[in-house]
């Protein structure tokens, strides 16, 4: 039991962890899952290949507390094959006690080989608690739109075998290891295949062997369907921000963005200059937004529908401390186009856009390095 807990812990500490303003009816889903499954144990060669797949079955409930990591409680049940030799030490529940002897409770229930040898059956339910990890999203940055994503999970759990042919009723503690790809098919539903391995302690089956730890492993192909709101949006406060005039105008900063209320047909031309509508920002070596930035689109984009007659320049940066001059160029260039992309999809008139630009590191718009990962949305005055 302290090498499951140990593994467990091992795992789960190399696992990014971020913290977002959560609500709980938020982020749920079911999934349930069919396929083979396979028991290692020290006797398994005995068996012929197909004898030892039996199918496998499951059902999971879980809930995403950010666009990283979440939680899972899966439930898998129904049948392993195995084979043992009638020679050696079992387990036989008499009274109520487990006894270890060498009375083999099984033989009277199945055939035996005339070499001793027999097929058992292990009936079982295991329950398990799994921490979940977005790849995609860890690696790549939240986009909701994206289909598809790998997740690894690793969690404890409690393996239930019942008194079956022989086999007697045992209570392990389970270590559950899996790898699941899904796709996105419909608004609530994915397809998945995934692939799980649980280890147990060797006598979970009622037999003493020569080894510790016996496990088996799963592969199943499922569903699972998304309950409820789904996403995760924008945390940021909205600071309320003062009309302007003629003669003078209102900056307030909301995570390095600076929202401008008004038209700009009554900003002169020289405080025109140093407006910034919008900037987004954006990791290192990242060519997608930092998440949480979607009331920098929606200002931006309510500003330009409210003021049909103005032009913006969308210009990319990134920072000097970090990559070659060639490499920030490029960063610079993605980041632009994507912002540009971002507006149009939210419906701004391309005619507003009057030229995308980029800027490498050549230019550092902020003191501070990673502000200067970021993309410009400034009015112009032609």
């Amino acid at each position: 039991m302290t090498r499951h807990i140990k593994a467990f812990l091992l795992l789960i500490s190399i696992l990014p962890v971020s913290v977002y303003a959560q609500d709980w009816k938020k982020n749920w889903m079911l999934e349930a899952a069919f396929g083979g499954q396979m028991m290692f144990s020290e006797d398994a060669s005995l068996l012929k290949f197909s004898e030892r797949i039996t199918p496998a079955i499951s059902l999971g409930v879980g809930k995403w507390f950010s666009p990283v990591w979440g939680a899972r409680l899966k439930g898998q049940f129904y049948q392993l094959n195995g084979a043992a030799d009638s020679r050696g030490l079992y387990v036989a529940d008499e009274q109520g006690y487990n006894i270890y002897g060498t009375k083999d409770p099984v033989v009277n229930h199945v055939d035996v080989n005339p070499d001793g040898t027999y097929k058992r059956f292990v009936r079982f339910l295991n329950i398990e608690m799994d921490l979940q990890m977005s790849l995609a999203n860890a690696i790549f940055g939240y986009k909701p739109e994206r289909r598809w994503d790998v997740i690894p999970a690793v969690g404890l759990g409690y393996l239930r075998t019942f008194d079956y042919k022989g086999s007697p009723a045992t209570n392990n503690i389970s270590t559950n290891f899996s790898l699941t790809g899904k796709y996105r098919v419909a608004k609530r539903w994915d397809v998945k295949l995934e692939l799980a391995n649980t280890l147990v302690p060797g006598t979970f089956d009622g037999r003493i062997t020569n080894i510790d730890y016996e496990d088996y492993l799963s592969l199943s192909a499922g569903v699972i369907f998304h309950i409820g709101q789904q996403g995760f949006e924008n945390t940021s406060p909205v600071v309320a921000v003062a009309p302007v005039n003629r003669t003078e105008y209102v900056e307030r900063l909301v995570h390095d963005t600076v929202i401008v209320h008004d038209t700009i047909k009554e900003i002169d031309a020289m405080v025109l200059k140093q407006v910034r509508i919008g900037s987004v920002l954006f990791d290192c070596g990242k060519t997608t937004p930092k998440a949480n930035q979607e009331v920098i689109f929606i200002n931006i984009v309510d500003f330009l529908k409210a003021n049909p007659n103005v032009r913006v320049d969308v210009t990319g940066y990134s920072d000097s401390k970090t990559g070659s001059a060639q490499r920030n160029e490029w960063l610079s260039m993605k980041r632009a186009k994507y912002v540009e992309a971002a507006l149009l999809k939210r419906g701004v008139n391309p005619d507003q856009i009057r030229r995308v630009n980029w800027m490498g590191s050549s230019t550092q718009v902020y003191d501070i390095s990673l502000f200067n990962r970021l993309v410009l949305v400034t009015p112009v005055t032609e």
